[in-house]
């Protein structure tokens, strides 16, 4: 089921699993105390979804959004004093059965894990190790137990799959040139005083110029430009920049500025408006990589534009790699965004013994 955003600017829609969605709460004020008849969707909808999810991104809050979704469809969403671990191994069995996003998938083993954690977030929230804010849920939610007459611990989630690790794939500087050269190829935007192929030039050199995901790029605005130490730096707030809780200031290249600069004449808030579904610009891109002639398994996306900045940044200093890609672990950008020619070059220049 599709559910229209309430940005009318970009058209934006947001996707909800098939099934019965979780039922919409009776109006509550902050005040009401939860209590352990409340189920798990209550409690999310009516204090945690506020009050705990102020760190996380707009997209990470509707994946949680997903998370509790597939749990109420899982298991019906029974009360807390209920929860045990059958319950959440019903809901890890549910997920693995979920459709992948290519026909005849399942659910990729990542997507089920980061479900599992986000529900094991949630029941912590919950349970007497919770870091909620709330006197009464820090006691616990789930009952007492029958033996000790003490708070029982939140159910474990047991049985997430391991991390799929998957070698970091980036686009080449020629493919990323390729690309460039076709963006007239584009069908949408559609935007008036601005031709489309303009458009994605823009986005492409942009993204190659930042780093940026592209989901913060379409939530970039004018006013987020701004001077520190006399240089153009875009300030981009918690909200909406993913992981970070007092968001990112990265300073802007000529080549970026030039990038954008077309697009200032357009009058919107945001730096790239964009009327239609992110999903329909992911199908106007394979589109046009495909008419470029670049070969099936080298259309790739903007992570793969991620994982080139990523790559090219840790040739000259690893670290630069990890800030301007907003890390906060170095092995996450080495692990997941760094390509392997980078450690080939350096073994090749290794200096070799005689004998």
């Amino acid at each position: 089921m599709i559910r229209p955003n309430d940005d009318a600017e970009r058209g934006v829609r947001l996707w909800r699993p098939e099934g019965t969605p979780p039922p919409e709460p009776e109006e509550t004020t902050m005040t009401e105390r939860p209590a352990p008849d409340w189920t798990l969707a209550q409690l999310y909808k009516r204090r945690l979804r506020e009050v705990e999810m102020q760190s996380l991104s707009p997209k990470t809050v509707k994946i949680v959004d997903r998370t509790v979704g597939y749990w109420v469809e899982a298991t019906g969403d029974p009360p807390l004093e209920q929860l045990d671990e059958r319950h959440t191994a019903k809901f890890v069995k549910y997920l693995q059965k979920q459709k992948g996003r290519m026909p005849r998938t399942k659910m990729a083993r990542n997507t089920v894990r980061k479900h599992c954690t986000h529900l094991d977030r949630l029941l912590r929230l919950a349970g007497p190790r919770a870091a909620c804010r709330d006197a009464v849920t820090k006691r616990g939610l789930f009952g007492l137990d029958p033996d000790d007459g003490l708070p029982r611990d939140a159910p474990a989630v047991k049985g997430r799959p391991p991390v799929q690790r998957r070698e970091p794939n980036p686009f080449e500087l020629a493919e990323v040139e390729i690309w460039l050269a076709h963006c007239d190829m584009a069908s949408a935007p559609n935007l008036p005083g601005l031709p489309t192929g303009d458009w994605w030039r823009a986005i492409v050199l942009f993204a190659w110029n930042t780093g940026l995901r592209i989901e913060t790029i379409l939530e970039l605005r004018w006013k987020w430009i701004e001077s520190r130490g006399g240089r153009p730096t875009l300030v981009i707030p918690a909200g909406s920049y993913k992981g970070r809780r007092h968001g990112l200031a990265l300073p802007l290249s000529t080549a970026a500025l030039a990038a954008i600069e077309p697009l200032r004449k357009l009058g919107f808030q945001r730096i790239f408006p964009w009327p239609h579904t992110e999903s329909h610009l992911h199908r106007v891109r394979r589109t046009m990589l495909r008419l470029a002639g670049l070969p099936e398994h080298r259309q790739l996306g903007f992570h793969a534009l991620r994982a080139g900045v990523a790559t090219n940044l840790a040739a000259v200093d690893p670290s630069l790699a990890q800030q301007v890609l907003g890390h906060t672990n170095v092995a996450t950008t080495w692990g997941h965004y760094v390509g392997s020619k980078v450690v080939a070059e350096a073994l090749e220049k290794l200096p070799q013994p005689k004998g």
